[in-house]
């Protein structure tokens, strides 16, 4: 398989599959995977980035390929369950079109349906920049918007530097061009659509139309949190994977979204 993938957890128990974010790999996930050792946890690094630079160009469409493979190579009788955070959360959906029998819940947070305005100048404007994301001042700063907490820091600076002009390019026309899969209408999967309080108001408004699209979901907003959750409150996060993966009362803390 072309994929690096990270497993950790119960060989025989349950699969999770984490999708992570742009700009890093599989280590974001490191919070949750800690605390889900009672699950067998899968946590790829998508094209380009991290570990799977032999993977070929970055794009939706051959991300979602490679998952594809590697879930029905753990998993060739069952399904698994799908967490994306961001770039990852705009993939699971679109796996939950392309491959729905391999799917059994999912949970998407910071997604962004687009297609954003000006994207054709966003993109060549990123990869026109790309050599200035190598500056730990511009590092700083993009961890400080993220809330990207220290203890990552410096992974987090390692893979900015080594993030060529067209990876970098290519990631963000896919990212801006994003649009509602085709399908998602049909698609009957228990689906879990979350946004923190303090992300852009893009992608809370897209938090919503996801809800609104797919029949068997709900949204729900993170208090006080902002686009990677997941690391600023991992142990909320966390918990609320586990609730919704098993079917249980999601956590008090969050809040209903609505329009």
């Amino acid at each position: 398989m072309s994929l690096f993938v990270q497993e950790t957890g119960a060989p025989d128990a349950p699969v999770i599959v984490f999708l992570h974010g742009v700009g890093v790999s599989g280590w974001m996930w490191r919070p949750q995977i800690e605390q889900m050792t009672d699950f067998h946890c899968l946590i790829p690094d998508l094209p380009e980035h991290g570990r799977s630079h032999e993977a070929g160009n970055f794009s939706i469409n051959n991300s979602v390929e490679h998952l594809a493979e590697l879930i029905h190579s753990y998993v060739p009788d069952g399904r698994v369950h799908i967490v994306g955070l961001s770039l990852g959360a705009q993939i699971a959906l679109q796996l939950m079109v392309t491959v729905p029998d391999m799917i059994d819940h999912v949970v998407l947070t910071g997604a962004s349906i687009g297609p954003t305005a000006g994207s054709n100048l966003m993109t060549a404007l990123n990869k026109l920049i790309a050599p200035l994301t190598k500056s730990g001042f511009i590092h700083h700063v993009t961890e400080h918007r993220a809330g990207i907490p220290e203890e990552y820091y410096e992974q987090f600076h390692h893979e900015q530097r080594r993030e060529s002009a067209d990876t970098l390019g290519r990631v963000t026309k896919e990212v801006v061009s994003f649009t509602m899969p085709p399908g998602l209408a049909s698609i009957d999967l228990p689906l879990l659509v979350t946004v923190g309080q303090y992300e852009h108001q893009a992608n809370i408004k897209s938090a919503v139309e996801i809800v609104a699209s797919v029949p068997n979901a709900i949204g729900r907003i993170v208090p006080h949190a902002g686009h990677t959750w997941s690391a600023e409150a991992p142990d909320l996060f966390t918990r609320t994977l586990r609730a919704w993966i098993t079917d249980e009362a999601l956590p008090d803390e969050l809040l209903p979204l609505s329009a």
